[in-house]
């Protein structure tokens, strides 16, 4: 059973690290808002696995901060469906939801 649950968090790893080479900037604006915005983020490096809910990094009021944060700062829009344990669980994970949201085209940027 451990070996099963082995090898499930390091493909979780993998997929997170290759999310985190495809689109570092974002990256980058989600650890300086969880640095800014969530005091024990500030006290530790924040990376793709960095674990959001297990943690107790986030909690209720943090996600909706967060959800704030990526409709107002990076024009993704998070519906009630993307509302998941496994779409919050870690950076990475957050990181792959934005990307989805993206490539489908529920970008909320306004356009010019």
């Amino acid at each position: 059973m451990t070996a099963g649950i082995d090898a499930d968090a390091r493909q979780i790893h993998a997929h997170d690290e290759a999310i985190t080479q495809q689109d570092p900037q974002t990256l980058e604006a989600l650890k300086r808002f969880l640095q800014q915005h969530i005091p024990a983020a500030a006290a530790q490096p924040v990376s793709a696995q960095t674990q959001l809910l297990a943690s107790g990094l986030l909690d209720s009021l943090g996600i909706l901060h967060l959800v704030a944060f990526l409709a107002e700062e990076l024009g993704v829009e998070i519906g009630d469906e993307d509302f998941s344990e496994e779409n919050f669980a870690t950076v990475g994970a957050l990181l792959a939801l934005v990307a989805r949201k993206r490539s489908a085209g529920n970008d909320s940027a306004p356009s010019a």
